[in-house]
């Protein structure tokens, strides 16, 4: 966890996002989460990102939204 890397608003920006594709996908799993949607597209190369990483060689390559619920939970171990 790294508090304090996005503002309360660009977190509520991401969540209305997050929920959109969600919901189009009728699904609690997207998949290829960038090509579905321009924000994460330009969220996985920001700064914001990427300051995150310990080598500058290294990149998200993945993308999944796990849009996890009360009613729609299930373990996901740390990877």
């Amino acid at each position: 966890m790294h508090p304090g890397v996005f503002a309360e608003d660009e977190i509520h920006l991401l969540c209305e996002e997050a929920d959109r594709l969600a919901a189009f996908a009728g699904s609690a799993c997207v998949r290829h989460l960038r090509d579905h949607s321009s924000m994460f597209r330009v969220l996985a190369k920001s700064s914001k990102i990427l300051n995150l990483l310990s080598n500058s060689d290294l990149q998200p390559v993945r993308s999944i939204l796990f849009d996890k619920t009360p009613s729609e939970n299930w373990p996901v171990a740390w990877h």
